[in-house]
């Protein structure tokens, strides 16, 4: 779902979506700042691998994420972790490339509630242009469903 509201990018529109998870909270949480848990969901298709490296759990840190299509150039995500509030949040700064190309940059912020045994995720992004923002929820939407995967 895409709506229009503050932003860090001021005059963006915002990507919303949430999930419920089957897994706790810190369970979840732990699957944002695990390398190990970050390869095995973190890309859009779960036939495309993920390849994550340069993990560094702490503000001004981050990871740099390569996933697409086997025997095509992949996308190349460089995420900065801007905030972390464990279990509950996070707020990422990401800078999607490929071919060299710029793709986008966005801010997305993670928000986790524990519902007892079970989590809902609400990922919230802005500073993609109107143009990418539904190919962005698209790739979030197949993510999210692969980061499900991971606690079934």
């Amino acid at each position: 779902m895409t709506t229009t509201g503050a932003a860090a990018f001021p005059g963006q529109k915002q990507l919303f979506l949430r999930r419920t998870y089957a897994a706790p909270i810190q369970r979840v949480f732990q699957a944002w700042i695990d390398v190990n848990d970050l390869i095995r969901w973190f890309t859009p298709n779960p036939q495309w691998p993920a390849r994550v490296r340069d993990l560094d759990v702490r503000v001004g840190g981050g990871f740099v994420a390569e996933f697409g299509p086997p025997g095509e150039s992949p996308w190349v995500e460089r995420s900065q972790y801007r905030e972390i509030d464990p279990p509950d949040r996070l707020v990422l700064l990401g800078h999607m490339t490929r071919d060299g190309a710029h793709v986008a940059i966005t801010r997305c912020e993670i928000r986790l509630v524990d519902l007892g045994g079970s989590t809902e995720l609400t990922l919230t992004e802005s500073g993609s242009s109107p143009e990418l923002l539904e190919d962005r929820a698209g790739g979030w939407g197949g993510t999210l469903d692969n980061l499900a995967a991971l606690f079934a």
